[in-house]
């Protein structure tokens, strides 16, 4: 359960952060598009559109593994996993990997 908690914390800190990346970078790029500062500055203009295209790369890949850390982190798994653990089946591979003390300190017993 802790293991879950932690990493879907960090999950939606991954969502959240490229999520508004891309979002922002979306918005500049059609400001910028709609603006007429390409008939007074052109460099300026094709410097600011590189780097919209960079925020919206970068944006991109950060929501890309956030949906994937959700994906394995997620609520809905954290029931499959649990529902399954209860039925006898082992944990998935990745989540032994994850596992440490630390998260058995918290439970009482």
């Amino acid at each position: 359960m802790h293991l879950f908690v932690q990493r879907s914390k960090a999950t939606r800190g991954w969502l959240q952060m490229g999520t508004s990346t891309v979002a922002t970078a979306a918005v500049e790029k059609a400001a910028l598009a709609a603006s007429g500062v390409k008939k007074w500055d052109k460099s300026f203009y094709e410097a600011r559109q590189q780097e919209a295209n960079g925020d919206l790369l970068i944006g991109g890949l950060a929501t890309t593994y956030g949906l994937f850390r959700l994906s394995r982190f997620g609520p809905q798994q954290y029931q499959r996993v649990t529902e399954a653990y209860e039925q006898g089946a082992p944990l998935p591979a990745y989540l032994t990997r994850k596992l440490k003390t630390k998260y058995f300190r918290y439970r009482p017993f």
